[in-house]
């Protein structure tokens, strides 16, 4: 296990590197890197959503190449706030890190990846830094545990230049089932949803949504229903 860990994380520290990200620490087998500290540029986000994107892509690529690949599938949480960052701990041990609820909203989101299967979500927050170099897909309107306010996600797709034309007929066909969703149009956002599927049987978004549709039409959500699907574990 520890070779395997070491292995992985030598692997994504070498991307994060090249990307110029601040590594913050190891958490189990994850790790937390930081872009713009400690001093921030106008590429901070874009940079961070490259760096994510050569991970997964790379991963992806050793899995074909290799059986023996151990982590061939990760989550990645992407975030932009303000934050605490500095010297924390006691005279015995000090650590530079950060702190504060944007590195917990971006810990959050990365959690989300398990109910859509996806590999890499974002922010609104962060989307609209990146939104004119890279390909999202909105994949929902959320509460995270423990928050109040409304998280926007999207799902990052590629650069715009990566992105294939069939990946942009399935995020624009989503939004139209998105939005008959989001109305309430539950029918009709399952007839969208349901061509959707037999095109992209892989897709975990959609047939998470399809099955959301399939839900609501035997047992409609009360009147004053907002479309907010609300995390309840973290």
């Amino acid at each position: 296990v520890v070779h395997h860990l070491n292995e992985y994380f030598s692997f994504c520290v070498n991307v994060l590197q090249k990307h110029h990200a601040f590594l913050d620490k190891y958490i189990g087998d994850g790790l937390m890197a930081m872009f713009g500290i400690p001093m921030q540029h106008n590429d901070d986000a874009l940079r961070a959503c490259l760096a994510s994107l050569e991970i997964v892509h790379s991963l992806k690529e050793q899995k074909s190449d290799s059986q023996q690949l151990k982590f061939n599938s990760i989550r990645i949480g992407l975030h932009s706030g303000p934050m605490v960052v500095g010297n924390i701990g006691s005279p015995q041990r000090m650590e530079f890190t950060a702190i504060g609820d944007t590195v917990n909203v971006a810990s959050r989101i990365e959690m989300t990846n398990k109910l859509y299967g996806t590999s890499i979500m974002m922010s609104e927050a962060m989307y609209k830094k990146v939104s004119n170099e890279v390909v999202c897909r909105e994949i929902d309107i959320v509460t995270l545990k423990g928050k109040e306010s409304e998280t926007r996600l999207y799902e990052l797709i590629g650069t715009t230049h990566s992105v294939t034309n069939e990946m942009r007929i399935l995020i624009k066909q989503f939004q139209i089932g998105l939005n008959e969703y989001r109305i309430q149009n539950f029918i009709k956002a399952k007839a969208v949803f349901t061509s959707l599927h037999e095109l992209f049987p892989n897709d975990t978004p959609t047939e998470v949504f399809l099955h959301r549709c399939e839900k609501f039409i035997s047992f409609p959500p009360a009147k004053n229903w907002n479309g907010v699907y609300e995390f309840e574990t973290k």
